[in-house]
């Protein structure tokens, strides 16, 4: 299973929300490409860049995310505010390896065919974030009118091949992933799927690689050290914690 490291940036500094709340943040570093490169030195598969400012309307950090690039050897795939094919198109022809596609999912198909029409299905991932009251877009600011399961039945309809899950009341709080959720997905749906949101143990690591997802997200467990990020990946590969 997959391992990829979050930087969520806000304001050009590296930050993480709780619960996908902008006025819930917790600053990490003023440096993301210090972070980045800390990151790019754990054995990672890949980061998991989301621009929140792009996703809230403020702007963009496409100069951040050009220096991610340039400064780390690392599969990149970013998020945030991805509604127009230029936008896509500048950060694929920057070097990011693939763009992370949530509102347009929802509000313009068109966009997410001509991106992987252009460029291919492999630079497409969808997300799919959820809460209570379904699945969330638009900054997390609004509900679609369908469950996760019913997400899924859009990524395929879309011929989608990556999909990105978050529990966005889990996101940013290391309460633990959804399990009793994500082990309701069909095998084929977990294939593709990363998760994301709360993780923190190699535990739960462990459970999530036994359900054979395609990978996970990691944030704050990453950061602020609480497990070895190397039990954390071991946990992930399904090798023993104390030998490696």
């Amino acid at each position: 299973m997959e391992v990829w490291g979050s930087i969520d940036l806000l304001g050009g500094k590296v930050v993480r929300l709780v619960k996908g709340d902008p006025t819930s943040t917790i600053v990490y570093s003023n440096n993301p490409s210090h972070v980045a490169r800390k990151l790019s030195s754990l054995g990672l598969d890949g980061l998991h860049i989301v621009d929140i400012d792009a996703a809230l309307g403020r702007g963009r950090n496409t100069e951040i995310i050009k220096s991610i690039i340039e400064n780390t050897n690392m599969k990149t795939q970013v998020g945030g505010g991805i509604r127009t094919f230029e936008t896509a198109a500048s950060l694929l022809d920057m070097g990011v390896s693939r763009v992370v596609i949530g509102t347009a999912l929802f509000t313009n198909h068109k966009l997410v065919t001509d991106i992987m029409s252009s460029y291919g299905p492999e630079r497409v991932v969808a997300a799919l974030d959820y809460g209570r009251g379904g699945i969330v877009y638009k900054g997390w600011c609004l509900v679609a009118h369908m469950n996760l399961f019913e997400g899924y039945s859009l990524v395929k309809e879309l011929s989608i091949k990556h999909v990105l899950v978050t529990a966005v009341e889990r996101d940013g709080t290391m309460m633990g992933p959804d399990l009793e959720l994500l082990s309701k997905l069909n095998p084929e749906d977990r294939a593709i799927t990363y998760a994301s949101g709360g993780i923190s143990t190699p535990q739960e690591v462990s459970e999530l690689a036994r359900l054979s997802f395609k990978g996970i997200i990691l944030g704050r467990a990453l950061y602020e050290g609480l497990v070895p990020p190397s039990d954390l990946i071991a946990a992930a590969r399904q090798r023993d914690i104390a030998t490696g």
